[in-house]
């Protein structure tokens, strides 16, 4: 059903088993000679059998999921007197987790927003997790690629929710992303803590527990670090907490 839910809103307009397996053939993916391609071309053909077959299963029955509602929109906004009648009605639209978005439902924002094409969508590349069910973050780089006159692109550079060695840990692993003009987020909670002339949250670690030999050194220091820390930045004992993992 995952398989089936990709494809549907992948691609729009090919729910043919024929059309699928002949779109796969010619696929850049789809490389190599002899029984290794013969195998992949057969997997394509078996994942198509099962895309319709669970398709035509869906319609003799009446059934329906999320992704066929997106579909039934799409298709219904091809009448251009239900288009016009809708984008008379929209004249904003407003598109959050956009990174998440999947191709059936950009179609279905670009019809809605008409010739104004008044979108205002917000994303993350590196925050997309919804690749099981049709969505991909290449829908962003395809708008940022098509040259639309009115195209603008601010990047967020300040984040608000975490602290600065959290930031730094995160872009450490997203840097390996291929993305361009990708930049370290700044802490917007220690810039706000600056100007207020108050010390920003951080955090003080204490790795796993020692032999019990060098584990009271260990916690002395670890003690010590708190109070240093607490004397530099004048923080009440009030503000900290400790985790502990029991």
């Amino acid at each position: 059903m995952t398989t089936c839910k990709r494809r549907r809103l992948q691609d729009l307009h090919c729910p043919i088993r024929v059309r699928y397996v002949a779109s796969a053939s010619q696929s850049e993916q789809v490389n190599g000679e002899g029984t290794q391609r013969d195998e992949v071309l057969a997997r394509c053909n078996e994942v198509a059998s099962v895309y319709e077959f669970v398709e035509i299963l869906l319609r003799k029955n009446g059934w329906g999921s999320y992704g066929h509602q997106i579909l039934a929109a799409v298709e219904l906004l091809h009448d251009p007197v239900i288009l016009k009648e809708e984008q008379e009605r929209i004249k904003f639209v407003l598109i959050d987790e956009f990174q998440d978005s999947n191709f059936g439902q950009i179609e279905l924002a670009q019809l809605l927003s008409g010739n104004p094409q008044n979108v205002f969508a917000v994303g993350d590349p590196d925050q997309a997790i919804y690749r099981f069910r049709g969505a991909t973050s290449e829908v962003l780089r395809r708008i940022q690629t098509a040259g639309s006159p009115r195209l603008r692109r601010p990047f967020s550079t300040k984040n608000f929710r975490s602290v600065p060695s959290v930031l730094e840990t995160a872009y450490a692993v997203i840097s390996r992303n291929d993305w361009p003009d990708r930049k370290p987020l700044v802490s917007g909670r220690e810039l706000q803590a600056k100007a207020e002339s108050q010390a920003a949250a951080d955090i003080f670690r204490r790795r796993s527990p020692s032999p019990p030999r060098t584990r009271l050194p260990k916690r002395r220091q670890w003690l010590m670090q708190l109070r240093s820390g607490k004397k530099e930045t004048g923080v009440p004992w009030s503000e900290f907490a400790i985790l502990i993992d029991a």
